[in-house]
């Protein structure tokens, strides 16, 4: 399965399980990667953690359902995951700016947050090493420069190998 393909299954993953108690390690699992570098390939791309898209998802449609439902704020805190009414109150408010109980008012701006859909487009990137920090013989530094090259086409990420390699983008 290819990197694109990994995430956007993490996400699907996420999204048809958020009403259960999940989090990136569940994910990770699910994905076939370490938690590590699901957790910092996960946010590299998504510029949020596994767990704050998780937890923004389930405040998103909380706030949809209490705007657009009759639910009871209590039965849509437990739905979500959240313990005690105060617990989901609380996180409600700091994600939406507004109360559980403001928000059922018609009129009430609260905030969304989409799924995430990965869509990778790769055009004119040339890659190239510009300095190795650590010493490595010219046959380890070219077979390091293939490895990078090749990895960062197929996955679209950086990844910091142990040789500590500065690595330059330059988008043509």
């Amino acid at each position: 399965m290819s990197f694109g393909k990994s995430l956007q299954s993490a996400i699907d993953y996420m999204e048809s399980h958020l009403l259960e108690k999940i989090n990136y390690e569940n994910v990770a699992k699910e994905v076939h990667m370490s938690c590590y570098n699901f957790h910092r390939i996960f946010s590299l791309m998504a510029g949020i953690t596994a767990n704050e898209y998780i937890r923004n998802r389930k405040l998103s449609l909380a706030g949809q359902e209490l705007q657009l439902t009759d639910s009871k704020i209590i039965d849509v805190a437990f739905k979500y995951g959240y313990e005690t009414p105060e617990s989901f109150a609380k996180a409600f408010s700091r994600f939406h700016g507004v109360s559980p109980k403001l928000a059922k008012r018609k009129g009430t701006q609260l905030c969304l947050f989409n799924p995430l859909a990965i869509k990778i487009i790769l055009e004119g990137v040339t890659l190239r090493i510009i300095e190795l920090k650590k010493q490595a013989n010219k046959d380890l530094l070219q077979r390091c420069e293939h490895l990078i090259m090749k990895l960062f086409l197929k996955f679209l990420i950086i990844l910091s190998l142990n040789l500590e390699i500065l690595v330059c983008i330059e988008m043509g």
